[in-house]
């Protein structure tokens, strides 16, 4: 084919608009800002797009924040050695924490916010000698067990536990994935 031609072909063939950059910033999301860098074929796939993402995050953060006291996982924290029905996020993450702590020997470890609660009492400064070891001893161990089929977690352990860490990371995957059925949308960055 000539040039002539091709150039021809590609005036008759359909317009298929290229996907630009549409940014957004958001302040006093999960506990930290939101940097949304969309790329959308036109505005408005970018704005359904970034609309079905923070309703994403509005959904998640009322499932997983450790912070809000009416969140799932903090209604959840206030049971102890008995059966709850959680959703099958929080029974996601929850198995995702005992697989890393398990993983990695307690390197990571959701049980480590009772420890460093012990360390910044000052009032218990005096017993920390004696604590600490009775402490890390009853850290060993599953904090909790999942029983998926059930739809069902158990705390087994009365101490602060903390899943921010993995949290934030699956609701990042789960925002992402959300706008990926938004027609026009073709990408995002986090």
């Amino acid at each position: 084919m000539t040039l002539s031609l091709l150039r021809r072909l590609h005036l008759l063939a359909p317009h298929t608009p290229r996907p630009a950059r549409h940014v957004a910033h958001y302040d006093f999301v999960l506990g930290t800002s939101l940097d949304l860098q969309l790329m959308a074929r036109n505005p408005r796939a970018a704005q359904r797009a970034e609309l079905a993402m923070l309703g994403e995050v509005e959904r998640l953060d009322a499932i997983l924040s450790g912070w809000s006291p009416t969140s799932e996982l903090a209604r959840w924290c206030g049971t102890y050695d008995v059966d709850v029905h959680v959703s099958p996020e929080l029974a996601e993450v929850l198995e995702a924490g005992e697989m890393w702590r398990a993983r990695t020997c307690g390197a990571f470890d959701p049980g480590a916010g009772a420890i460093a609660a012990l360390l910044r009492d000052e009032s218990a400064a005096h017993e920390l000698d004696a604590r600490l070891p009775t402490l890390l001893d009853s850290l060993r161990g599953p904090h909790w067990s999942v029983d998926r089929a059930a739809g069902t977690a158990r705390r087994l352990t009365r101490h602060a536990i903390s899943l921010d860490a993995i949290a934030k990371g699956y609701i990042v995957t789960r925002v992402a994935a959300s706008a990926r059925d938004v027609e026009g949308f073709t990408g995002v960055l986090l």
